[in-house]
């Protein structure tokens, strides 16, 4: 019986060693190098902070003019889609 006792360590210290070895070639996760590239995000947390207007509502709203001039040529066109019908 005490055969298959040292089997099972050799396999462990062997699974152990390749796990070490891989660890060491394969270097940090990708999750892990994002967190540490990016701490503005958590320094901006909207729940740890006080309510900004410009932060919270007004940061996406910007346009230029000429996408400005283009969301005003669409929706003067929308007012001519039912103009057509008659309904009495």
């Amino acid at each position: 019986m005490p055969q298959p006792k040292a089997e099972d360590q050799a396999a462990a210290e062997k699974s152990k060693k390749m796990k070490e070895a891989i660890e060491k070639s394969r270097g940090s996760t990708l999750y892990n190098e994002h967190q540490k590239s990016n701490p503005r995000e958590k320094e901006d947390d909207p729940s740890a902070r006080a309510f900004d207007r410009e932060k919270d509502i007004a940061g996406g709203m910007k346009i230029n003019t000429t996408q400005r001039k283009e969301l005003m040529q669409k929706a003067s066109d929308f007012g001519s889609r039912f103009s057509s019908a008659k309904y009495l």
